[in-house]
């Protein structure tokens, strides 16, 4: 509008000046009127080719930062979760609060159907006397165990299981010999054979002892109330597994479809492998291994297999074995239907059993729960 003006006024200038003048001198005032013109409109409206370059890149970048934001919040946990530091899958916030929880269960074939072990995060399956087999259950979300069960006395060895994961460990009865050792390796136990009784445990009136002792999360946490232990997990506690980012699917160097576990004469361990749900189902004495709460077939995302020396304990009289839990050995990790080689090694009673890849390096697995076989030296476990 301002340079609409001055046009104006320069043209009634140049009128002005054909009446005084020739028609020369007005030629050349019209085209200085028309250059400084041009000159004002320019530094009115200049037009930078850079500077719309940069806004259309700042505008493309806009909408790729835009972008990240819709997949970072994607990731995001819903409100209330957190990471588990067991599986790497979600949880209740609540229960990384506190440390896990372990459990003995019981595994003879007249203790079937179990109860509430479909919700460990890792179970540690390995021998005990007379060729049968117990499982230490670990839980981070202990309290959403409605019934647990039976429980079962403790092992020596079962103790590092528990001191693996820094858990409390849950147990009815123990072996006399380590009657002692909780104590002198700081273990934190809640021994339901003793005054916690009532408080942590109660019998199914449908079962046959010693196979009718339950428990759940509820009066674990009571029983670990009225003792006093730790709640808080050690800062420096070093977890025992890494797990892969993603969905990738884990690329071993063979085939485990199938997977066959001769633990001893009287149970073998079966691990068949679900292509459509991505896991393994599990199976013993010839049958589907059910959890009662559910009626549902457990199933596991990943099998460990740990090699060690387990042995018969010199001198004692009922044949109870104990194992080197302390030390390192060969292994094998089983996901995604494939198996590779791995190593183990636990340099410490306080130390958790770390797991190494072919190359050293710490063995990462897939997101979900663990099944952990600790077999004897030379168990030769079949691959289909």
């Amino acid at each position: 509008m301002r340079y609409k003006t001055i046009s104006i006024i320069m043209l009634i200038l140049c009128l002005t000046l054909v009446g005084c003048n020739g028609d020369a001198e007005v030629v050349e005032s019209v085209n200085l009127i028309e250059e400084e013109l041009t000159i004002g409109l320019e530094e009115s409206n200049p037009v930078d080719m850079n500077q719309e370059s940069d806004e259309q890149s700042e505008e493309v970048q806009e909408e790729v930062d835009s972008e990240d934001v819709v997949e970072e919040e994607e990731e995001v946990l819903p409100e209330g979760m957190a990471v588990n530091p067991l599986t790497g899958l979600p949880v209740r916030e609540e229960a990384i609060e506190h440390r896990p929880v372990a459990v003995t269960i019981n595994n003879l074939y007249s203790a079937l159907p179990q109860s509430g072990i479909s919700q460990a995060d890792i179970i540690y399956e390995t021998l005990a006397e007379g060729g049968i087999t117990r499982l230490i259950s670990v839980f981070q979300d202990i309290e959403s165990v409605e019934k647990l069960g039976p429980v079962r006395s403790a092992r020596r060895y079962f103790l590092d299981f528990a001191l693996d994961q820094d858990a409390i460990y849950v147990h009815y009865g123990e072996d006399p010999a380590i009657m002692n050792v909780h104590a002198q390796l700081g273990v934190a136990n809640l021994n339901g054979l003793s005054y916690l009784d009532t408080i942590m445990c109660w019998r199914d009136n449908s079962r046959v002892a010693p196979h009718n002792v339950y428990t759940n999360g509820e009066k674990i946490m009571a029983a670990w109330e009225t003792v006093g232990y730790r709640k808080e997990k050690k800062e420096d506690h070093d977890m025992a597994f890494d797990f892969n980012e993603g969905d990738e699917v884990f690329q071993g160097t063979g085939q485990a479809l199938k997977v066959s576990i001769p633990y001893s004469y009287y149970i073998t361990g079966e691990f068949v492998y679900n292509e459509e749900e991505e896991v393994y189902k599990r199976y013993h004495f010839n049958e589907e291994h059910i959890d009662a709460n559910t009626g549902e077939i457990l199933t596991t995302k990943n099998i460990i297999l740990q090699y060690t020396n387990i042995y018969q304990r010199p001198g004692d009289t009922e044949g109870r074995l104990d194992m080197d839990s302390i030390g390192n050995g060969k292994g094998v990790y089983i996901s995604d239907g494939m198996k590779k080689e791995i190593t183990w090694e636990k340099t410490g009673q306080y130390d958790p059993t770390q797991y190494y890849d072919e190359n050293g390096n710490r063995l990462k697995i897939n997101k979900g729960n663990t099944w952990i076989c600790v077999l004897p030296l030379g168990t030769e476990v079949s691959f289909e």
